[in-house]
């Protein structure tokens, strides 16, 4: 998945489709090749199949289909290596071909040559690293959270005594963060409005920050109208986004301003999250399904993960 996107370059996304169903019906697709050992030709043919379920439109960003995405591309993968596996047939050639998944998703700059640079022997996921999100909110919005987080501890602010919020981004963020009025906890999520609302009334921004009933209530609905974007003249991309940082200016009734700017998030490879804060969110996201004890249990056996004889032992506790 991560060696097609490296070829398509980001026009794609920059079009509207979303990387996560696009990308990841490819890769769960090949991962359940490899599990269920299909031959040369079956994968082909998965792949094949594949070509045919990728698709994902961000204009879903700030609903329950979102999400959705990522569970359909778990599910097409596994149904494309099924279908191969029993002799269904596709295009051998879906992605190269003249009418395949490059030719449809290949948008401005792009290198196809990426895709097989290192197959097998480089892995994006280990050059890159693993991004892991602090907070359970699009990730578009973590720099300006971490930067409001920042000014909040330094200067004590204190919602009441704030006039506005400047938030100077890329206009990418405000393409992808794009529920400026939010009314449900799916579009809170990508509205940078309300995390930056949430953050300076509550001084958190955790899954507490993100239900039904915290979104409506008024005090977060009037601080929310208080929050702008401010972009450069210029447009700009994704690629500005990654080398210039994001700037949070909070404006208080009494004239004063504070700024702070963040250019790697917390969470990114640059940036690690530390072994307690991923424990922390890891319960905090078990409670949701596992009593205590259940959760205690797997942090020790995820601690230790190592010395496992088998990892069913660990499966058969978290999926109790």
């Amino acid at each position: 998945g991560g060696k097609l996107g490296a070829g398509l370059g980001r026009g794609y996304y920059e079009q509207g489709w979303h990387a996560t169903s696009l990308l990841g019906t490819m890769g769960a697709t090949t991962a359940c090749c490899k599990i269920l050992k299909l031959n040369v030709a079956q994968t082909r043919m998965a792949l094949g199949i594949a070509g045919s379920e990728a698709c994902g439109v961000r204009q879903n960003f700030g609903t329950m289909t979102k999400p959705l995405h990522v569970g359909l591309a778990a599910r097409n993968g596994l149904m494309a290596a099924l279908l191969a596996g029993q002799g269904f047939t596709a295009d051998e050639s879906v992605i190269e071909g003249p009418l395949g998944f490059n030719k449809v998703f290949i948008r401005g700059e792009h290198d196809p040559a990426k895709t097989t640079d290192g197959l097998g022997k480089k892995f994006l996921i280990v050059e890159n690293g693993v991004s892991i999100k602090p907070y359970p909110c699009c990730a578009e919005g973590h720099r300006c959270l971490d930067a409001i987080f920042y000014l909040i501890r330094e200067h004590d602010i204190r919602a009441d005594d704030v006039e506005s919020v400047e938030c100077h981004t890329s206009e990418m963020v405000s393409q992808v963060m794009i529920r400026h009025c939010p009314k449900t906890v799916e579009e809170a999520k990508f509205s940078l409005e309300y995390c930056m609302a949430v953050a300076l009334l509550d001084r958190e921004a955790g899954l507490e920050q993100f239900t039904a009933e915290r979104v409506i209530e008024p005090r977060v609905q009037e601080l929310l109208c208080r929050v702008r974007y401010i972009h450069p003249p210029q447009p700009t991309g994704y690629l500005y986004m990654v080398h210039n940082p994001d700037r949070i200016t909070v404006k208080l009734h009494d004239g004063t301003a504070y700024s702070h700017e963040v250019l790697e998030g917390k969470g990114k490879p640059g940036n690690r999250m530390s072994k307690n804060d991923l424990i922390g969110k890891y319960r905090v996201c078990a409670a949701q399904v596992m009593t205590q004890e259940r959760i205690d249990r797997s942090v020790a056996m995820l601690d230790g993960l190592g010395k496992l004889s088998g990892i069913g032992e660990l499966l058969d506790l978290l999926c109790a």
